[in-house]
């Protein structure tokens, strides 16, 4: 774990990432401001035990990574060495999502405007 990373969250973490899903760096901080919102309010005996400390309001979006960063590494230590290779396939496995998404949003709008605007007569 590279604590330093924890440090420069904006540029390190949530830049990084933002890039790979082709998203702003503002959006992958709510994200994670989001989840821990909702970890602290749904699920407070999970975030307990994950990070063994009780909070008395969320904890930030860098404290959240730190968690689950700690927890990684404590309960899946043999995962860590294929990271990269899940990663690369993540990344196309997203980049396949976003195709299919894009070829359903071109689909639709083709058969709204074959039915648009309507004849006149129809009116």
């Amino acid at each position: 774990l590279d604590e330093s990373r924890l440090l420069h969250v904006e540029a390190q973490i949530y830049q990084p990432v933002a890039e790979f899903y082709g998203c702003k760096a503002e959006n992958v901080a709510r994200n994670i401001r989001t989840v821990s919102v909702r970890l602290w309010e749904d699920y407070p005996d999970a975030l307990r035990q994950v990070s063994g400390v009780s909070y008395s309001a969320p904890p930030s979006a860098s404290e959240l990574i730190e968690i689950v960063v700690t927890y990684v590494l404590r309960t899946w230590p043999q995962a860590l060495p294929d990271a990269p290779e899940a990663l690369s396939n993540a990344k196309l496995n997203s980049r396949k999502q976003h195709m299919l998404k894009a070829r359903r949003i071109v689909a639709s709008e083709k058969r709204f405007h074959k039915t648009w605007p309507a004849p006149l007569d129809e009116i």
